[in-house]
């Protein structure tokens, strides 16, 4: 399992790349600004909802904190997908 500083630097990378998807559509596909900055919100609330529960983790019990991590890992899985897909539907 990676350490926390990996873990906020991942969850940070992936949501930079969304944010930047999203510019690259308003630019070159012409996508409606409202929906463009709803989606940025949902990105920044992901990753600032992230990097809190990474922060506030509960330290104890080995199986706990890899069951929380392993919780957390497919939240943010679940959440970035759909997002991507409201990002892949935007130029359309």
């Amino acid at each position: 399992m990676a350490n926390r500083r990996q873990l906020k630097k991942s969850i940070s990378n992936l949501c930079s790349m969304m944010v930047e998807q999203i510019y690259l559509k308003c630019i070159f596909n012409n996508a409606d600004l409202e929906k463009s900055s709803e989606l940025i919100n949902k990105v920044i609330a992901l990753e600032n909802e992230g990097r809190q529960r990474i922060c506030h983790s509960h330290i104890g019990n080995h199986k706990e904190v890899s069951a929380y991590y392993k919780t957390l890992y497919r939240y943010i899985e679940e959440q970035s997908k759909e997002i991507i897909k409201e990002i892949n539907a935007l130029g359309k």
